[in-house]
């Protein structure tokens, strides 16, 4: 793969196929710098990464646009450093958001108010705290690399404000929302339903109550293989994510991530009694298939029509018609306030383990995202002093 001076090339040699394959190689100034990886996606990021540093400020064009610059050169890097999804997401936001504000500018001619304009600007474009976040780090993560390998002299940003949520209500995220012990009987109730002859209403059903009865992720879902789940110890491992990636025709398609979404996302869980009646009931039907979750023609499960299914069991149910992730904030909810019930009445429940549970790597994490959940519940109660414990 060759590029042009000072960019080097990326090549395999098939005489070191057993060890290091791939060489970088770049000449500046009639001297050669060479280097050997493992894979063509660690040479291609240091090829990166080396061509920029090495290449003398006087040879580096500063006034380069920023949307040259970001596609160029700094989303090939990130390609090979983020999850295919995470990638696409981050092309997706600056295409939409950033290049509008300050794509054309010139490098060296960003400053703070630029990018802070760019903030307050999709506030009141109406976008949501979440874009508005994603779109900041982009902007911001592109100029620190920029800084970074001497594209611009040092890096402009000192510090950016996010608007007031109460002049911007976009900006306000929406409650999560979860099912109640009630609404969930109802849920799987109709997951489970047949019409006269037997024959199931909804064929997936017991795919739902599966992620409603362990709180896993939807991609971990999709991931899932029969191989996954210890039929002994009554134990599933999650350890893949399943995502929809853009691939370079342009076309969407799932693929299964060998790595769960975050770090602690990696884990085993412990299951219940209805979560392994799930899985006997999925292994009715589709146990001739390595994923758990697969369809009739034995594709990964699609989100849209994964989701299409969970509304009709929503409306046949009588139940506000949620997002499937609304699942999860059901689990953790139930599992939560049950664990500070059984506490109450002289059990053991600690917090921490439900965060590892559901893949958080800590309880400010878990109680960030499920704000509902108050761990103060249990010290606002009134208490007889006869039951309070000796020192």
């Amino acid at each position: 793969m060759r590029k042009s001076n000072h960019e080097g090339s990326v090549s395999y040699i098939k005489s070191r196929a057993n060890s290091k394959p791939w060489r970088v190689r770049l000449v500046r100034d009639g001297l050669e710098h060479s280097k050997y990886f493992a894979t063509k996606k660690e040479a291609e990021a240091y090829r990166i990464k080396l061509a920029t540093r090495d290449v003398p400020m006087k040879k580096r064009d500063t006034a380069k646009a920023f949307r040259t610059f970001c596609e160029e050169i700094w989303l090939p890097y990130k390609k090979n450093e983020l999850k295919p999804r995470s990638y696409e997401t981050t092309v997706a936001i600056c295409n939409r958001h950033v290049y509008r504000y300050i794509g054309m500018m010139g490098l060296s001619q960003i400053g703070n108010k630029d990018v802070q304009d760019m903030v307050f600007g999709l506030a009141a474009e109406g976008y949501s705290k979440s874009t508005v976040l994603k779109a900041r780090n982009a902007a911001v993560a592109c100029l620190r690399y920029a800084a970074a390998n001497g594209m611009i002299e040092s890096f402009p940003i000192v510090e950016i404000v996010m608007p007031n949520e109460e002049r911007y209500p976009n900006l306000i995220e929406k409650e999560k929302q979860w099912f109640t012990e009630e609404e969930m009987e109802r849920y799987v109730a109709e997951c489970y339903r047949t019409y006269s002859n037997g024959k199931p209403k909804h064929p997936n059903g017991p795919m739902y109550a599966l992620v409603l009865h362990t709180g896993i992720r939807e991609g971990e879902a999709f991931a899932l293989e029969w191989s996954d789940f210890d039929r002994r110890a009554y134990t599933l491992t999650i350890d893949k994510n399943a995502v929809d990636v853009n691939d370079d025709d342009g076309n969407w398609h799932m693929i299964v991530q060998h790595t769960p979404k975050t770090k602690a996302g990696n884990r085993t869980i412990k299951l219940n009694k209805q979560a392994v009646m799930d899985l006997e009931a999925i292994a009715r039907f589709n146990a001739d298939k390595p994923r758990i979750m697969s369809t009739k023609r034995n594709t990964i499960m699609s989100p849209s029509s994964f989701t299409q299914g969970h509304h009709r069991i929503c409306a046949a149910a009588g139940l506000p018609v949620t997002g499937v992730h609304s699942l999860r904030h059901s689990y953790v909810t139930y599992r939560y306030y049950k664990g500070l019930e059984a506490l109450k009445n002289g059990g053991h429940f600690d917090p921490r383990d439900l965060a590892k549970e559901i893949g958080h790597a800590n309880l400010r994490t878990m109680y960030e995202i499920y704000t509902h959940l108050s761990h103060k519940d249990n010290y606002n109660e009134e208490r007889a002093f006869e039951d309070l414990p000796d020192f």
